[in-house]
Parts: C-alpha cells; sequence; structure tokens
C-alpha cells in the first residue's frame, strides 16, 4: 500500500512557519527583526488567514511590504514539490518584478510554461500524462499576474480595481503592443485552471491578494511562441507607468556554466565570464533533463 502523509500537527506547522520565517528575514539581512514579536504575528496571520492582526506597525511599513512582496516566492516552497532539474526559487525571483513607493505597490509575475513544468515534474500524485496535459493548458498564453495598490494608514492595503489594472498594464515584444485576449478567446480549460491557481495564491496574500489579476495574451505567432524562456528576447511589461523589463533567454532553464580557467560558476544564460572575460563553458553536470 502507497505511503500517505500524515496531516502536519500544531508542532509542526508552528516549526514550519518558523522556518519560512527567519528565511523570509534572512532574504533582506533582517535577522534582528526575527524576534520582533507583533511583525512575527503578522506574517503568521496573513499565511493561517489572510488577515492582519490589529497591532502596531509603526515604523515598519517598509519592512511589511519587503515581506509581502516575498510570499508569492514562497507559495513555491509552500505549495509545490520541487524539481531535479529546474531551481523553481531563481525560476520565481528570474520571472518577478516589484516596485516599491512611498505608500504604493507593485508586483508583475510573468509564469512561462516552464514554471508548471518543473512544478508539476515531480508530483507522484500525477501521471505522466496528466503532467504533460496540464503544463499545455497554458502554453500558448503569455501569463502575467499584477499586483498593485495603496498602503494606508498602519499599513492598511487598497489594491487596485481589475478595470483600473487593465487600462494601465501593457506588454510589449519588439517594441509592439500585444493586446490583453478577452475571456472569450481562452480556452474553457486555461480558464478552469486559472480559476482553481487565482484563489489558491490570493488567499495567501490576504488583502493584497484581493486585487490579483491574472491577464492572458496570446503568445503565439504563426505557429512560433513570441516570447520563450529558453530562446534568445526580451519584452517589456508596463503596469501604472512603471516601465518591467525582461531579458531572455533566462539563466535558471538552461544549464549552468563554468569558466576552465578559474572553475568559477555562473548562471546558463552568462556566455562569458564578467569578470575577466573567458569564455563559458556548460558545467558537464548541469545538463536539464
Amino acid at each position: 500500500m502507497p505511503h500517505q502523509p500524515k496531516p502536519w500537527g500544531q508542532r509542526g506547522l508552528n516549526r514550519f512557519l518558523s522556518n519560512i520565517w527567519v528565511t523570509t528575514f534572512g532574504c533582506f539581512g533582517l535577522n534582528e527583526l526575527s524576534r520582533h514579536i507583533p511583525l512575527r504575528d503578522a506574517f503568521e496571520s496573513i499565511i493561517l488567514s489572510g488577515k492582519l492582526p490589529n497591532t502596531s506597525f509603526a515604523g515598519f511599513s517598509s519592512i511589511i511590504m519587503k515581506i509581502l512582496s516575498s510570499i508569492l516566492a514562497l507559495l513555491v516552497l509552500l505549495t509545490t514539490p520541487l524539481s531535479g532539474a529546474t531551481d523553481i526559487s531563481e525560476l520565481t525571483k528570474e520571472t518577478q518584478r516589484t516596485k516599491q513607493e512611498p505608500g504604493k505597490f507593485t508586483m508583475v509575475w510573468w509564469i512561462p510554461t516552464q514554471f508548471w513544468e518543473a512544478n508539476l515534474k515531480n508530483d507522484p500524485r500525477l501521471t505522466d500524462t496528466q503532467k504533460t496535459d496540464l503544463s499545455k493548458i497554458l502554453d500558448k498564453y503569455t501569463v502575467v499576474v499584477v499586483v498593485a495598490g495603496d498602503f494606508g494608514p498602519m499599513a492598511a492595503y487598497q489594491s487596485k480595481k481589475h478595470d483600473d489594472i487593465v487600462a494601465n498594464t501593457e506588454l510589449r515584444v519588439n517594441d509592439k503592443v500585444i493586446p490583453l485576449l478577452q475571456p472569450a478567446d481562452v480556452s474553457k480549460s486555461a480558464i478552469n485552471f486559472i480559476s482553481v491557481m487565482k484563489p489558491l495564491m490570493a488567499n495567501m496574500l490576504g488583502a493584497m491578494g484581493e486585487g490579483m489579476e491574472f491577464l492572458l495574451y496570446s503568445n503565439d505567432q504563426n505557429g512560433t511562441k513570441l516570447i520563450d524562456g529558453m530562446k534568445s528576447g526580451g519584452f517589456t511589461y508596463t503596469v501604472f507607468g512603471n516601465k518591467f523589463t525582461w531579458r531572455l533567454p533566462l539563466g535558471s532553464l538552461l544549464p549552468r556554466k563554468i569558466d576552465p580557467s578559474t572553475q568559477e560558476e555562473f548562471p546558463g544564460n552568462y556566455l562569458f565570464n564578467p569578470f575577466t572575460g573567458g569564455k563559458l563553458a556548460i558545467k558537464p553536470d548541469a545538463v536539464k533533463n
């Protein structure tokens, strides 16, 4: 009989939240604040209930914004198995962009097909056929997640409205505007897939998730992809005047490179050692599956 994982008890859940808490602050070099009880309570409340507790955050609004902006990246670790071929955390970093201004927050997450493939790859709950079918559902679309809003007193967050986000976003490929697809132009399978993923991510972002928008664009041009994370190219995405740029290919999708002379390692999209100018080679044990 196959092994069935046991549900976490409260002790296990507390330990898990503690690890995520330390990791979050470690990312920003703020380990000394991990002992700040109101901030820790806020973090656990966001994860467990999607709400901020009634407490004072005076002097910590910018830190709270950093914590919230990192939660979507942590969702990868919270909800999915890791793949041995693609570093999902690195892929998430490469595909997310954030902009923090006084009282404002904007995040754009381009989710390429390889993200779904990597997350599904080692999931024992699915057959190979199911994994292939699920990964292909969004393959002909460019999927962009947008979170935008304003912070008020006591870190109260107000999301931008759907119509406002749609009116103030723009995807450009090769300096050409790619129009947003209307629901009638999106397959039923894709709509169903997004309808499952959106509340999962939104609930874990609490108030910020209420205004989360999944925006889909056609990624097909005469049978070829307009945007391909594994090929040379790039695109820009503008949200409320903030312009975000992606240069392709993504290093996390390619085998890591090594400088044969110095043995230094670099992301897969590097061609030369930026310090010595030496030509890089593919690291022998880093070929992606």
